[in-house]
């Protein structure tokens, strides 16, 4: 009921005047206006400029055609070539009278005197720019020495946020594929086809003019050399694909908006997005004679693992059924059952590091595993060092369903801490600095499912040695009990690192085979430490289950950004189902602290003559200016601000800490083991 007093002030006022009603825009696709320009002199370029600064543009769309296929790394030795040969661009323009989005298109020749200066001009006005590939996109305006634009949307990354997780390898497994090959390849295929512009298109309602094969134009352009003119044919496959990233923009946002995803998108995705398109710009450099020793170390390790492992009956050692064997012989095979994959069993990388100190066998696996992908890779072989002395790794900036960006063609972040040292600096007047947040992701367990009691443990110390005290106290002398946090960890640091695995194993819902390997104990014993964590940690259980039944009853796991995992099916939850549910939102969080973070440390650094080198998920390598040879303290200690600042951010009731690892600047490496590959190189079971 109304008071009383506010009642008779409403009926006082009457009613009110009638709003007079205006007729409102149609947010319809884009279609399509006249014939295309085709902009190919300084003149043609200059009076494009002046049109598009007349019209009210609601937004812009931009098509590239690269010079190599796929995307942009360094500078080509010896080449001439612009790294961009071609561009169509379409503006959207409201028709006032019809209320409908018109799209005027122009096919851009960028290696043409004149062209790229008034592209700037262009996309200087305040209106966003629509791209399908932001990679792409970014590295070809930044070649031409056009700033990126201050509102930008990727309808590529869009698809991928909507649908991160359906497409995976393991749902493939279930459906019937014949093998883990066969499903790998169906997860890949369909990945591929749900961020493929024309195949968003269509169910979007999008009309395209009749595809042309851009790598066709490009083969042509390439083929006819650097004068050839731009054909009819090339001119409509460049803005048939601009029509399409133009047309797909408002479904996008409107999808994205539906999903609870646009918040997300917009703060934490797109943000990254360009942060880590800079990094791939800059690249890292590396020392050539590190990189021909790291090679050589790799295949020497790689044929002495091979050689011992004949001793265990792996005469193949790439051979998933020998590894079987092998392990069925050795009473081991319980260790690696995973539900989900063809064969019930998983002996890849990370089944194998999660079991390493079960038996040597299984150690000498993981390392065959671990140094011939580096080897099958050629990270060292010098395919992909560019002619400017750097390696310029493509980003996918949620390349893992968890939300995490991975690293291809040069993925310097997988190469492990015996590999570091062949980053150096840009000059010797600069210096590496390795910053990594400590327990980061038990941090953020504890302040996302709320428990106080782990939050406290991380808040005061180091949480993996206050869980050994606890968890592990018969296991050192009852003196050592009084020792602090570091002095425990310093005399003792095998307990720590066999607590830090086992505590995420614990969190992601491994087995107990699994905690009985990282323990050295046996099922019950590994029954008896889970107990005792989860009673510790009560609030954390509760927190994970609640987290499981909402990916049951919504069908996707959420992080504190919005950042969503979907299912792939229907149906009861799976055992797998039920770890990444935990996962998503721990490493996904992690992935959105490191995409907020990057522009911010980008920016302070770039103030200071410095420059993110590489993130590192729950770390970042950077690049300073050495004073009289030395690391300015005052520097690492603004970039060591705004990392926890970035995750507090996210996670107030946190107080995450952040080691400082600037032991040898010279090159990257770990804890000043500047002489690690030599090392390796001397003793292929040599390890940090």
């Amino acid at each position: 009921m109304f008071d009383k007093e506010l009642k008779e002030r409403l009926e006082k006022m009457g009613k009110p005047e009638p709003v007079e009603a205006r007729a409102r825009p149609r947010l319809s696709i884009p279609a399509l206006s006249g014939a295309v320009q085709s902009v190919v002199s300084e003149a043609d370029a200059e009076t494009m400029a002046a049109r598009l600064m007349r019209l009210p543009v609601s937004f812009l769309a931009l098509e590239v055609l690269p010079r190599e296929a796929g995307h942009f790394g360094g500078p080509a030795a010896g080449s001439s070539v612009p790294p961009s040969l071609a561009m169509g661009l379409v503006a959207v323009v409201p028709d006032a009278a019809t209320g409908r989005l018109l799209a005027v298109r122009y096919a851009l020749d960028v290696r043409a005197h004149g062209v790229a200066a008034n592209l700037k001009r262009v996309l200087g006005m305040p209106v966003r720019l629509v791209v399908h590939c932001l990679a792409t996109a970014f590295l070809a305006l930044r070649s031409l020495d056009i700033a990126w634009p201050r509102a930008a949307f990727s309808t590529q990354l869009a698809a991928r946020l909507l649908t991160l997780g359906r497409h995976h390898v393991r749902y493939e497994a279930d459906s019937g594929a014949a093998d883990d090959e066969e499903a790998d390849a169906r997860a890949k295929d369909k990945r591929a086809g749900a961020v493929d512009l024309l195949h968003l298109a269509c169910p979007h309602g999008v009309a395209v003019p009749p595809a042309v094969n851009l790598d066709g134009v490009r083969e042509r352009l390439l083929g006819a050399g650097p004068g050839a003119p731009l054909s009819a044919q090339d001119v409509q496959a460049l803005t048939a694909s601009a029509c399409a990233v133009a047309g797909l923009h408002l479904p996008l946002r409107t999808a994205l908006a539906a999903a609870g995803l646009d918040w997300h998108y917009d703060n934490v995705e797109l943000p990254g997005a360009v942060a880590l398109a800079e990094v791939q710009r800059q690249g890292v450099t590396v020392s050539s004679e590190r990189i021909q020793l790291a090679q050589k170390a790799a295949e020497r390790a790689v044929s002495e693992y091979a050689a011992q492992l004949t001793s265990y009956g792996v005469t193949r050692p790439r051979s998933m059924e020998d590894r079987r064997h092998a392990l069925h012989r050795l009473d081991l095979l319980h260790h690696f059952k995973r539900e989900g994959t063809a064969s019930g069993y998983s002996f890849d990388e990370d089944a194998l590091e999660l079991c390493r100190d079960v038996h040597p066998v299984v150690d000498l696996l993981y390392r065959f595993d671990r140094f011939s992908h580096i080897v099958d890779e050629r990270l060292f072989a010098g395919d992909f060092t560019a002619s400017d002395g750097r390696i310029h790794p493509r980003v996918h900036v949620l390349g893992a369903e968890s939300g995490r960006p991975t690293f291809k063609d040069g993925n310097l972040v997988g190469v492990g801490r015996i590999f570091r040292p062949v980053v150096r600096p840009d000059g010797d007047g600069f210096g590496l600095v390795e910053l990594d947040y400590k327990a980061q992701e038990v941090f953020i367990a504890a302040a996302h499912f709320g428990d106080d009691v782990l939050l406290a443990d991380c808040n005061s110390g180091d949480p993996y040695v206050r869980m050994v005290r606890e968890l592990c106290s018969t296991e050192f002398a009852p003196e050592e009990a009084k020792q602090d946090d570091e002095s425990l960890a310093r005399a003792h640091p095998d307990l720590r690192t066999r607590m830090k695995l086992l505590v995420l194993a614990m969190m992601y819902g491994m087995t107990d085979a699994s905690i009985a390997a990282q323990a050295g104990t046996d099922l019950t014993g590994a029954q008896r430490l889970r107990e005792r964590f989860f009673q510790r940690y009560s609030a954390l259980k509760t927190g994970m289950d609640r987290a499981v039944e909402q990916l049951a009853v919504r069908g996707y796991a959420e992080g504190i950004t919005g950042l969503k995992r979907f299912r792939g099916k229907t149906g009861p939850i799976s055992g797998w189902e039920r770890r990444w549910a935990i996962n998503t939102v721990i490493q996904g969080g992690g992935a959105c602290i490191l995409k907020r973070l990057l522009p911010r440390l980008a920016a302070y650094l770039g103030r200071l003559g410095g420059r993110v080198v590489l993130p590192i998920f729950d770390a970042v390598l950077i690049q300073i200016p050495l004073v009289d040879g030395k690391v300015p303290s005052g520097i690492v200690d603004g970039a060591r601000g705004l990392m926890v600042e970035a995750m507090r951010e996210l996670y107030p009731a946190t107080r995450p800490r952040v080691d400082v690892n600037d032991a040898d600047p010279s090159c990257w490496n770990k804890d000043g083991h500047s002489n690690s590959i030599e090392r390796f190189l001397a003793d292929p079971m040599f390890k940090l």
